[in-house]
């Protein structure tokens, strides 16, 4: 049996003088604890409590900058707004960037 997945709002505290940032994603996971662990880069995933990515086949460290740093994602405003359909895949639906 396949779990229900959900969608949550994954926001960000951000000051109104920020910009060039991600401000808020919604997400598909299985729980809140997943849709923490979400970057707005879809090729971007938590590892060993750091953000990463693969460049030519190698796993390289993600310069943080426009999304709030791997150590601090416990930081990060979860809230449940929906269940997903089933042909929902996980990970991010939308992504709110501010730009400058």
């Amino acid at each position: 049996m396949n779990k229900k997945l959900k969608l949550y709002l994954v926001e960000r505290d951000t000051d109104d003088e920020e910009y060039d940032i991600y401000d808020a994603i919604v997400v598909c996971a299985e729980n809140k604890d997943e849709a923490r662990k979400i970057h707005p880069y879809c090729d971007v995933i938590l590892k060993n409590n750091k953000w990463r990515y693969l460049e030519n086949n190698k796993e390289c460290q993600y310069a943080e900058g426009c999304w709030v740093s791997a150590k601090d994602i416990d930081k990060l405003k979860v809230t449940k707004i929906g269940e997903a359909d089933k042909h929902i895949k996980k990970g991010v639906v939308f992504a709110s960037f501010k730009a400058g």
